[in-house]
């Protein structure tokens, strides 16, 4: 069975190019811009990783991470940070949220790759 991935970017870019390069490793693919929008995701449905970004409008990524942690289903769901934040304080609060792993903005793509099928092992 495919595993599903959601992915929450505000710059469309990384989204983008994050998403595309997990179709063509046959993931399921859910993504928005707008961490809010996929809380909603969070539904009772299947899924395996959620990919955030940490600077976000509205509902940053630590929120949406708390949020998800709050939802018995999903509280010891994997979690991938992709961030260009760069503070240790903040970093250090992402890490307190029992977040997976730390993804550094700008990226490689075949270099998140390996992250990302580590996170789901």
């Amino acid at each position: 069975m495919k595993k599903t991935i959601v992915v929450v970017d505000d710059f469309q870019i990384s989204n983008e190019i994050v998403a595309a390069e997990l179709r063509k490793s046959d993931f399921t693919v859910l993504t928005t811009r707008n961490a809010q929008i996929a809380l909603s995701y969070f539904d009772g449905r299947d899924i395996d990783l959620l990919i955030t970004d940490y600077e976000m409008p509205i509902m940053n990524g630590i929120e949406l991470i708390k949020a998800v942690r709050k939802i018995k289903k999903y509280e010891f769901i994997p979690i991938l940070l992709l961030s260009s934040v760069r503070n240790s304080e903040k970093k250090q609060a992402a890490f307190d949220e029992k977040i997976t792993g730390w993804i550094q903005k700008p990226f490689v793509i075949d270099k998140i790759m390996p992250i990302i099928k580590k996170a789901l092992s």
